[in-house]
């Protein structure tokens, strides 16, 4: 009786690693199978990075451009990366605000109203650049000058009916200037204290421009720029491939060449 216990014991032992075996460890046809779908799967997400990669850096390499005529000049405009449309927008719309705010040749703008009436109140835009100007002039000894319009006006360079102004007449407006008579008091208010002095703040408010531009492309993740407010050049990092932008020097003396090239 023991015998047959023992046997019985070790045939059902057999059977159950055989069947484990089987179940455990599957056939070689399911194993191959196995290891194509393994292998099929890593090649389908690898495919869907490479895609996705793929896609982010075309958003990084769109571009848009914007023309447009403002503060008497051609600007031009380039960004490039996913918000490019949005930062470029905005741009323009900043662009327009300044110079609503600051261009001689809009009679509603602060600095018009000013020359008109020979004091104002001015937008904190208005009077950061007149304040800036104003130790510009300290620290050029007078070379920077914003109150050199009357000048500018008997020389016909805002109306572009140009002329030679006689020299008695350009001594007698030399009088009217002085960025020293300006006076911006801290409540924002501006008081030119010589009658018929007049101020233009064209010297300095494209270069106050191009930078706030720039403060909107980095608000807005742009990647790369490349701007020209009336030939004032600004870039944003390299070009989207890596290389360096190059700049053009016009020459005065010979538009059609350049006297160097910046990078």
């Amino acid at each position: 009786m023991k015998k047959i216990v023992k046997n019985t014991t070790v045939v059902a032992l057999s059977g159950v690693m055989a069947i484990g075996m089987l179940s455990g460890c599957g056939t070689s046809g399911d194993t191959e199978k196995s290891k194509n779908d393994s292998r099929k799967a890593v090649e389908q997400t690898t495919q869907a990075e490479a895609d996705t990669n793929s896609k982010a850096q075309n958003e990084e390499d769109k571009s848009e451009s914007r023309d447009i005529f403002a503060m008497d000049t051609y600007m031009t405009l380039t960004a490039y990366g996913k918000n490019a449309k949005k930062a470029l927008d905005a741009a323009v719309d900043e662009i327009n605000n300044i110079e609503q705010l600051v261009s001689t040749g809009i009679d509603s703008s602060e600095v018009s109203q000013i020359n008109k009436n020979g004091k104002g109140s001015v937008s904190e835009t208005t009077g950061y650049l007149i304040k800036r100007s104003k130790e510009i002039y300290d620290s050029t000894n007078g070379v920077f000058d914003i109150t050199i319009y009357p000048i500018m006006q008997a020389w016909g360079f805002p109306t572009e009916n140009y002329r030679v102004p006689g020299k008695k007449e350009l001594k007698k407006l030399r009088g009217l200037m002085g960025a020293d008579h300006v006076l911006y008091e801290k409540k924002q208010e501006v008081t030119l204290d010589k009658e018929g002095m007049k101020i233009d703040l064209g010297g300095i408010a494209k270069g106050y421009t191009s930078s706030k531009v720039m403060d909107i492309f980095r608000e807005n993740g742009i990647s790369s720029a490349v701007i020209s407010l009336g030939g004032n050049v600004q870039t944003l990092n390299g070009k989207p491939d890596g290389s360096d932008w190059r700049v053009a020097v016009e020459n005065p003396a010979d538009t059609g060449s350049y006297i160097g090239v910046l990078s």
